[in-house]
C-alpha cells in the first residue's frame, strides 16, 4: 500500500507570512547582501527595514511601512532601487532603507547601543533571532520592547510568533488576545490572531478574527486572501474560492491568490482551473520562484515529469538562493523513482535553508522510500522542532510512518493522537493511520480510519486508496475494486490508483484486466518499476515466460535494487535451466541482504545443477549457520557430500538432521546408503529398520499401509510406505502409480508428474487397466498446467482402459468446457451420469451438464428448462450443502426466464458461504445480474 504522499510547494506558511514575511521559500540571510553601502543586494534576499516608517513605492502609490519590522524580499535591484515584495505590501524602495537579514542582528545591535530606548530596534533584532532560532534572545527582546512601550499593539504580536515557535500556544495566544484589547480596530493583529487560532484547528474562533479583519478593512485584498486559506484549511473549497476572487478582484497582480486558489481547484479536482490559475501566477510572476515551484508540483503529481524539471530548473536558474527549486525538482525526482538525485537536491537545499522544515521533511520522505527509518525518523523530527503551523499534522504522519516501519508502532500511534489533538476533522492524518495499520496487518482498523477519512472528505482519494488495499487483504474484492475505480475518476492521472486495482484483478485471476492497468500505469509513469515488477509476475501467470522477462529487466533498469523483482527474475533464470544468469542475480540479492537464506539455498542448487559442488556445499553452510531450523539444509548438504564421495562429513551431516526431525525418512534412507558404502551393515539395517517403522518393506504390504495411512489423514507417513514400496520393487508400475497419487495429496505437483511418468513408463506392450488411474491423474497435471494437449491423450487413454471410469469421463469434459468445446463436453457429463456412477462425479457432471446448459454461448446447446432439472439433481444429492451448484441452479432459473426463483438460489447460496468471501462476491455478481432480468453468459469472463 501507498504511503500518504508529499506536496510541496501549494501549502503556503500563512502564519509565518503575517508575522514576519512572505510565504516560506524566498533566500535565506545567509546570502551575501546588506544595504546601505554595505554590500550589494540581489533579487532573493531577505532584508528588514532599518527604521520604522520605510515608504515603498508601488506604481502610483506611495504607502509606509508600519512601526513594526517585517521581513521583505528582494524581488530586483536597480541601481539604487529595490523592488521590495511582503504579503501585505509590494513595491519599491531605496536600498539605503533596508539591511540583509544576515546583517540585521549586528546591525541592530548598534542600533540598540546608540538608541536603548527604541522599541523598533528591539523587536527588528528579535525578528532577525527568530530567523535564526535564537528565540531565548527575541523573547528577551520582546520582553524590553514591551516594557519601554507597554501600550504598543505589535509588540504583544511579535512576542506571540516567538513563542508559537517556542511551542508555548497558551502564552502566545495570551499575547495576541492582549495587542487585541489594545488595538481593536488593527486588522493586521486582528489576521494574525485569527491565523494563530486556525493553526490550532480552532476554526470558528479564528474566522471570526478574519471575518473582523475583514469588516475593518474591506477593500484590503489580503483580508480576503488570507480568510480563503483558513477555509481551505478547513476543508471548504468553495468558500475558499468565494474570498480568494474577491481578493483578485481587488488585486488582479496578486500571483498568490492565484496560487491558493489552485489548491482550491485541486481539491475539487478541477485539474483544468487549477493549471489556468498556476499558468496565470507565472505569467504575472515569471521569474518568482514560488509560482514556478508550485506549477511543477503540479505537473510532478501529473506524471508530466519534462514539464516539472523544466519549472524547477527555471526557479533554480532565476533563484540560485532559494531552495524552493531545489525541493521541487528533488520531489520530480522522486516521482521519476531517481531517490539518489533527489537527495542531492534537497541536501542542497537544507544547505541553502537549514531551518525549513520543508526540506528537512522532504529528505525524511526519501530515506523513508529508501527504507533508511532511523535518518527518516531524526529529519521529521528535526522539521517538527521548525514547523509551528499546519504543516505539524502532515510531517506527524510521516513520522508515524517511518516509526511504524521501523518497528516502533505504540510511538507510531502516538504520533498520529499528536495530530488528531491538532486537528481532529483533518481527513489526511485518518487517511495516513489507516495506511499504517493496514501495513501491520490490522485490516479492520484500517478500514475503520480510511472511511472515517471520507466521511470527512468524500473525495480524500489517498483514503480511498487505502481502504481500497485493505479491503483487498481482506478478500473484498469487489469492494476493493470499487474503492480503486473511485479514487482512479478523482484523479486518473495518479497512477495508484491503476495499481490498487490491478493488485484487485490479480486476487480475481483476471490477468487481462490486471495488465491493462498496469499498461495504464507504465503510460503514465514509464520509470515505475513495481508496474513493470507486477506485470512481470502476471505475464509469468500466463505462461509467458518472454515477456516476463522483459518486464523483470525493465523493472531492474529503473530500480537495481528491488529485491523481490531481482528475486523475481533469478526465479524466472532458475524455471528455464539457465543457472548461469540465474547465478548472477542470486549473487546481487546476496549482496543486497546478506542474510536472504532462500537466496542462498537457490544459489546452493544453481552451483549443484552446474557441477560445482563446492560452492553449493559452502554456500548450504551458510545457510546452516544462519537457519535456526537447518534440518533440510543439513540434509541437503549431506547429499552433496555423498556425491563428493566425502562420506564423514555426510554422514555428519545426516545425523545432525535427524537429530533435528528424527521421522526425516529421506535422511534416514539417506543415512542408511551412507552406512552400505562405508561397510557398515548394521548401522545400515538400523536405519531401515527405523524406515519400515516410518513405511517401508514388501511392497505389497507397503502399498496396504500406505493406502490405510492415506485414509487416516497421515500423508507424510502413507509417503513414507510409498516410498518403501519403490524402493523395494522399482520395476513395479503400481508402486509409482500409488505414490504419485500420496504426492497428489501433498499438492507436490511435481513429483507426482515424475512418478506418473515412472508408471506409464513401465507399462507392458498390452494395455494395463490399472493404470487407468494413473493416466487420468496425470491428465489432471496437465490441466493444472493448461497443457491441454497433452491433457487430452491421457485422459483417451484412461477412458479406453476403464470406459466406465468416471473420473477421466468427467475431467474430458472439464477440458473440454475449458477449451469451449461446450458439445463434446456435455457428452462426457452425459455418459457420466448415463452410467449413474456414485457421488462425487454423478452430481458434479449433473451440475457442469447444467451450468453449459444455462450459460454456453451456443444457443443451441442451451435448455433452460433441462438445465434445471440437472441441477435440481445435484444439490438434492448433496443435500442442498454446495453454494456453487445452487449458484448454477440460479442461472438455470434465469436462462428459463424465472429470475425470482433465480435471485432466492443465489440468496440462499450466499447464506452458507459467509466465510468464503470469493463466493460471496460471486453471489453478490450474480444477484446483481439477475436483478437487472439478465441471464449469465460464460462470455462475461466471470470465473464461474
Amino acid at each position: 500500500m501507498t504511503p500518504i504522499r508529499h506536496v510541496y510547494g501549494l501549502c503556503v506558511a500563512l502564519s509565518v507570512a503575517i508575522c514576519t514575511g512572505p510565504p516560506p521559500g524566498p533566500a535565506r540571510a545567509d546570502d551575501d547582501g546588506g544595504g546601505g553601502g554595505d554590500a550589494k543586494l540581489r533579487a532573493g534576499t531577505q532584508v528588514v527595514p532599518r527604521s520604522p516608517g520605510l515608504v515603498v513605492k508601488d506604481g502610483e502609490r506611495s504607502s509606509t511601512a508600519p512601526a513594526f519590522p517585517r521581513i521583505f524580499v528582494v524581488e530586483a535591484v536597480k541601481g539604487d532601487r529595490v523592488r521590495l515584495f511582503h504579503w501585505a505590501q509590494k513595491g519599491t524602495a531605496s536600498a539605503a532603507d533596508v539591511v540583509a537579514m544576515n546583517r540585521a542582528i549586528a546591525y541592530f545591535d548598534g542600533r540598540i547601543k546608540e538608541h536603548p530606548k527604541e522599541a523598533y530596534a528591539r523587536l527588528a533584532r528579535a525578528l532577525a533571532r527568530t530567523d535564526r532560532r535564537e528565540l531565548d534572545g527575541a523573547l528577551a527582546d520582546c520582553d524590553e520592547a514591551i516594557r519601554l512601550e507597554p501600550k504598543l499593539a505589535r509588540a504583544y504580536s511579535m512576542r506571540a510568533r516567538v513563542r508559537e515557535h517556542r511551542h508555548e500556544l497558551d502564552r502566545a495566544m495570551a499575547d495576541h488576545d492582549e495587542a487585541v484589547r489594545l488595538a481593536p480596530d488593527d486588522p493586521t493583529i486582528r489576521a494574525m490572531r485569527g491565523f494563530c487560532l486556525v493553526y490550532q484547528a480552532k476554526y470558528d474562533a479564528g474566522l471570526k478574527d478574519l471575518e473582523e479583519s475583514i469588516r475593518l478593512d474591506p477593500k484590503c485584498p489580503d483580508g480576503y486572501r488570507v480568510r480563503g486559506s483558513a477555509w481551505l484549511h478547513r476543508h471548504e473549497p468553495d468558500r475558499a474560492i468565494a474570498d480568494l476572487d474577491r481578493a483578485l478582484e481587488l488585486d488582479p497582480t496578486d500571483s498568490y491568490c492565484y496560487i491558493e486558489r489552485a489548491r482550491c481547484w485541486s481539491n475539487r479536482h478541477e485539474d483544468a482551473k487549477a493549471l489556468a490559475d498556476l499558468n496565470e501566477a507565472v505569467r504575472r510572476d515569471p521569474e518568482g520562484g514560488q509560482v514556478l515551484a508550485a506549477r511543477g508540483h503540479y505537473f510532478a503529481r501529473h506524471s508530466r515529469f519534462d514539464e516539472a524539471l523544466r519549472d524547477a530548473e527555471t526557479a533554480i536558474r532565476v533563484r540560485p538562493a532559494d531552495s524552493d527549486g531545489y525541493l521541487l525538482r528533488a520531489s520530480v525526482w522522486m516521482s521519476r523513482n531517481e531517490p539518489d538525485k533527489a537527495l542531492a537536491d534537497v541536501d542542497r537545499a537544507i544547505k541553502l535553508n537549514p531551518r525549513n522544515p520543508r526540506g528537512l521533511s522532504l529528505r525524511g520522505y526519501v530515506y523513508q522510500v529508501r527504507e533508511d527509518h532511523d535518518r527518516a525518523v531524526a529529519d521529521y523530527t528535526q522539521a517538527l522542532a521548525l514547523e509551528v503551523g499546519q504543516g505539524r499534522a502532515d510531517m506527524l504522519c510521516h513520522l508515524a510512518e517511518s516509526l511504524a516501519a521501523r518497528g516502533d508502532f505504540d510511538a507510531a500511534m502516538g504520533e498520529y493522537r499528536d495530530a488528531l489533538k491538532l486537528d481532529a476533522r483533518e481527513p489526511m492524518v485518518f487517511a495516513s493511520r489507516a495506511g499504517t495499520y493496514g501495513r501491520h496487518g490490522d485490516y479492520d482498523k484500517s478500514v475503520a480510519d480510511a472511511t472515517e477519512a471520507l466521511r470527512l472528505d468524500p473525495k480524500c482519494q489517498n483514503a480511498l486508496l487505502q481502504r481500497a488495499g485493505s479491503l483487498y487483504m481482506k478478500g473484498r474484492l469487489s469492494k476493493a475494486i470499487a474503492d480503486a475505480t473511485e479514487a482512479i475518476k478523482l484523479d486518473p492521472l495518479d497512477p495508484d490508483g491503476y495499481m490498487t486495482r490491478a493488485a484487485c484483478y490479480y486476487g480475481r485471476l483476471q490477468y487481462a484486466r490486471a495488465i491493462a492497468d498496469l499498461d495504464h500505469v507504465i503510460k503514465l509513469n514509464p520509470r515505475h518499476p513495481e508496474a513493470f515488477a507486477r506485470r512481470a509476475e502476471l505475464h509469468f501467470r500466463q505462461g509467458k515466460a518472454d515477456r516476463a522477462m522483459a518486464d523483470a529487466n525493465r523493472a531492474l533498469e529503473i530500480d537495481p535494487k528491488d529485491h523481490s523483482t531481482r528475486m523475481a527474475r533469478a526465479m524466472l533464470f532458475f524455471g528455464k535451466d539457465q543457472y548461469n544468469e540465474a547465478l548472477v542475480d542470486f549473487d546481487e540479492l546476496m549482496r543486497q541482504k546478506p542474510d536472504d537464506t532462500q537466496a542462498l539455498t537457490y544459489r546452493a542448487l544453481c552451483h549443484q545443477r552446474l557441477g560445482d559442488i563446492r560452492k553449493a556445499i559452502a554456500d548450504v553452510t551458510e545457510v546452516i549457520r544462519r537457519d535456526p531450523n537447518p534440518a533440510y539444509a543439513l540434509s541437503l548438504r549431506g547429499s552433496l557430500y555423498a556425491l563428493e564421495r566425502d562420506l564423514d562429513r555426510a554422514l555428519a551431516d545426516f545425523n545432525r538432521a535427524l537429530k533435528l526431525n528424527p521421522a526425516d525418512a529421506t535422511s534416514l534412507l539417506n543415512r542408511a546408503q551412507i552406512y552400505s558404502q562405508r561397510n557398515e551393515p548394521e548401522k545400515e539395517r538400523l536405519d531401515l529398520e527405523a524406515a519400515a517403522r516410518l513405511g517401508m518393506k514388501d511392497f505389497r504390504v507397503h502399498l496396504s499401509r500406505a493406502r490405510n495411512l492415506a485414509g487416516k489423514g497421515e500423508i507424510d507417513k502413507a509417503l513414507a510406505q510409498a516410498d518403501e514400496a519403490v524402493k523395494l520393487a522399482p520395476d513395479q508400475s503400481a508402486c509409482y502409480a500409488y505414490r504419485g497419487y500420496i504426492h497428489l495429496l501433498r499438492d507436490d505437483d511435481e513429483k507426482a508428474m515424475a512418478d506418473y511418468n515412472a508408471a506409464i513408463a513401465r507399462e507392458g506392450k498390452r494395455p494395463e487397466p490399472q493404470l487407468a488411474h494413473a493416466y487420468a491423474s496425470r491428465a489432471l497435471l496437465y490441466l493444472k498446467k493448461s497443457q491441454y494437449d497433452k491433457a487430452l491423450p491421457d485422459l483417451d487413454a484412461a477412458i479406453a482402459r476403464d470406459p466406465k471410469g468416471e473420473d477421466a469421463l468427467h475431467y474430458r469434459g472439464r477440458l473440454h468446457e475449458a477449451k469451449r468445446e461446450f458439445r463434446e463436453a456435455l457428452a462426457d457429463y452425459d455418459e457420466v451420469v448415463r452410467l449413474k456412477c456414485a457421488d462425487p462425479m454423478y452430481a458434479a457432471s449433473c451440475e457442469r451438464q447444467a451450468w453449459i446448459r444455462s450459460a454456453c454461448p451456443d444457443a443451441l446447446l442451451r435448455d433452460g428448462k433441462g438445465a434445471v432439472a440437472s441441477a435440481t439433481e445435484a444439490c438434492e444429492r448433496t443435500k442442498w450443502q454446495n453454494a456453487q451448484f445452487i449458484t448454477t441452479l440460479a442461472a438455470a432459473h434465469a436462462e428459463a426466464g424465472d429470475f425470482d426463483a433465480a435471485i432466492k438460489d443465489v440468496e440462499k447460496a450466499r447464506a452458507l458461504v459467509k466465510d468464503d468471501e470469493k463466493m460471496e462476491e460471486w453471489c453478490d455478481y450474480l444477484l446483481d445480474l439477475f436483478r437487472q432480468q439478465e441471464p449469465y453468459r460464460l462470455s462475461d469472463q466471470i470465473d464461474s
